[in-house]
């Protein structure tokens, strides 16, 4: 562009952009903040690996490791249901005018 130039005071080249008389300089990313974003970058595609990422038309890939959080759900949900078996089926079996003189069953 015929627009960049050296910056005198800092000895940078500017971008050719400027703005109300304040010029950009074409400084480059610290390479500590560089380093993050690709390990994020990385870090991001070994989940979408892992881990169910992506929703398809139907369903979502499953990942490698087969986890998702339906699966899990339903399993909390089968292991509650387990739990509650037997005084539901107590509840079940107790006639409405009976539930108040068994307070185990409220």
């Amino acid at each position: 562009m015929a627009n960049k130039r050296i910056d005198e005071p800092t000895g940078v080249e500017t971008v050719g952009h400027e703005w109300d008389g304040i010029e950009e300089l074409n400084n480059p990313l610290p390479r500590w903040w560089l380093w993050s974003f690709y390990l994020c970058i990385i870090f991001s595609i070994g989940y979408m690996v892992v881990y169910p990422a992506i929703p398809l038309l139907n369903k979502g890939t499953e990942g490698l490791w087969g986890w998702s959080s339906r699966g899990q759900l339903a399993e909390e949900t089968k292991a509650a249901e387990a739990e509650r078996a037997s005084t539901l089926a107590a509840i079940g079996a107790t006639p409405i005018e009976e539930l108040q003189s068994k307070p185990e069953l409220l």
